[in-house]
């Protein structure tokens, strides 16, 4: 018979070598059942009390790591509220500066204001202009601007109509003072040069020709004293009675590439 308590305190012992007894009918009875399940008891107690050890060991490890966890999170929170910031910053400047460069909500209308007219008729041949004239009337005033400055820069703008040439200048249509006259201008829809267009036009020192004109007519360039050079189409097939008549200045004339059937009298009279 074994005592209370025997085993008590021996947590790694088990009793394998203790002595199994039967009762009166002959069954097995283990005496130290109960000191046994005691003893198990004991070591299973020692094996919870050690993972416990090792859970909470574990746990203040995890504590340290999510408390290390939580300052980078809050360090993180703090670097992309700036960021957001900075963002928002970035976006509203982004927006102004949109704002700032954007093209002319409606460019036509931008294209329709008189500064914009202005401003492409200075880049634009002039007879160009003469035809957006005629397309559009509401060209016509910065168009008689823009040939009222070459005129007074020395300039006659010389357009044809129908076959016959009309002289252009300011809004009346003629050319009151020729003698100031620097420079004439040939549009391409001229067919041919007409009566007395650029005579008296002492100032003149090139005139040039220019393809299409078919026809020089009477006294064109009569008494232009300082004209040195004339330069002829291939398509002019008539120049008129005294068309270059005293053109003084006038010293060399080539019509071989032309197409000339008709030279008037006195067309090149005293050059």
């Amino acid at each position: 018979m074994l005592g209370y308590w025997v085993f008590d305190g021996c947590y790694n012992l088990v009793p394998s070598n203790i002595g199994v007894s039967y009762d009166s009918d002959g069954d097995q009875v283990d005496p130290t059942s109960h000191i046994v399940a005691y003893l198990r008891t004991q070591q299973r107690i020692a094996e919870l009390e050690t993972m416990l050890a090792e859970g909470d060991a574990e746990n203040s490890a995890l504590t340290t790591e999510n408390a290390a966890l939580a300052t980078e999170v809050t360090i993180l929170t703090t670097d992309n509220a700036a960021f957001t910031t900075e963002v928002t910053t970035l976006t509203t400047e982004n927006a102004a500066l949109k704002i700032a460069n954007a093209p002319p909500a409606h460019t036509d209308d931008f294209i329709s204001t008189i500064d914009f007219k202005r401003h492409f008729v200075e880049f634009v041949h002039i007879e160009m202009l003469l035809v957006l004239r005629e397309v559009c009337k509401g060209w016509n005033d910065v168009v008689i601007e823009r040939i009222d400055r070459s005129v007074e820069s020395g300039a006659m703008i010389v357009h044809g109509r129908k076959g016959v040439n009309d002289v252009v200048c300011r809004s009346s249509g003629r050319v009151e003072r020729k003698e100031l006259v620097m420079q004439a201008i040939f549009l391409r829809n001229l067919v041919q040069i007409g009566e007395n267009a650029c005579d008296m036009a002492v100032n003149i020192v090139v005139a040039e020709i220019p393809e299409g004109i078919g026809c020089i007519n009477r006294a064109a360039f009569y008494k232009c004293h300082s004209l040195t050079m004339a330069s002829f189409s291939t398509t002019l097939t008539s120049i008129g009675e005294a068309a270059f008549a005293n053109c003084s200045s006038l010293v060399n004339v080539d019509l071989l590439h032309t197409s000339l059937q008709e030279l008037g009298n006195e067309a090149f009279a005293h050059c």
